[in-house]
């Protein structure tokens, strides 16, 4: 009897045991739930907290993207297209596939000794030289001048061509000094200064069409084709712009020295 009663006593502590035992495990499993959500709480509430400030660097790195997307985009079409600065005759501007032919013997107008002729020829390329521009097409540009006196609110300019066909046409007279009257001390150097323009011009527009070569006669020397094909610029349409806006700079209508007024 004592020893079925100290068997159930035995049984009941055993059972007692185990779910003192259960009991504990139930409450740390419960304890780690709740460890796990608040982490999580915790994680949420730092990541809602962020993310204002993640949105407001991504919208700021977006923006900054395009904007130099779109720049170098800009600045390759410029590049490719060759306008790296403004010209208000870029628009008027036709490009043509020409054959030149700078051949020794070759004639043209402006090629030649001294003639009444040739020397119209030179004044007529010159003619329209002088031309009245917008302010804002200075300021586009870079460039500061004088203001007309005509009225027109226009400024005085010249597209730079002009400035280098005037230098040939000096170098020209100081090659026939002895004819020419407008051969001055000072002549030296200024033909100096339009050599070096015109050198320096030839470099900034560097024609790269290719010059080819050939046998004549018995010459041991190969001789260049000075006659060949080149991209250029339709002249008529430079002539044609400047022609609507060219004015005469010695009509003190037009232009007169602040000083004279």
């Amino acid at each position: 009897m004592d020893s079925y009663h100290a068997s159930e006593s035995g049984s009941r502590q055993e059972a007692s045991e185990k779910l003192l035992s259960d009991s504990s495990s139930q409450n740390d499993s419960h304890n780690h739930i709740e460890l796990k959500r608040a982490r999580r709480s915790r994680w949420y509430s730092r990541w809602i907290i962020a993310l204002p400030g993640f949105f407001a660097f991504l919208t700021i790195y977006s923006l900054a993207l395009v904007s130099l997307v779109k720049d170098s985009a800009c600045l390759a079409q410029s590049n490719s297209a060759g306008q790296l600065i403004y010209t208000p005759v870029r628009d008027a501007i036709v490009k043509e596939k020409k054959t030149i032919d700078v051949s020794v013997l070759h004639g043209n107008p402006l090629k030649g000794p001294p003639s009444p002729e040739l020397d119209e020829a030179w004044s007529r390329l010159l003619m329209n030289a002088n031309v009245r521009v917008s302010a804002e097409d200075l300021e586009k540009a870079g460039v500061e001048s004088i203001p007309l006196n005509d009225g027109s609110g226009k400024y005085y300019a010249i597209l730079d061509v002009y400035h280098q066909l005037h230098c040939l046409k000096y170098i020209r007279h100081y090659m026939y000094k002895d004819i020419y009257d407008d051969i001055q001390p000072w002549t030296p150097t200024h033909v100096d200064h339009c050599i070096d323009s015109i050198r320096q011009n030839l470099m900034c527009n560097a024609d790269t069409a290719m010059m080819g070569f050939r046998w004549v006669n018995d010459s041991l020397e190969p001789k260049p084709n000075f006659r060949g094909q080149h991209e250029c610029v339709n002249w008529e349409s430079i002539e044609e712009w400047a022609s609507e806006r060219s004015f005469n700079p010695d009509d003190q209508a037009n232009l007169r020295h602040p000083s004279a007024a």
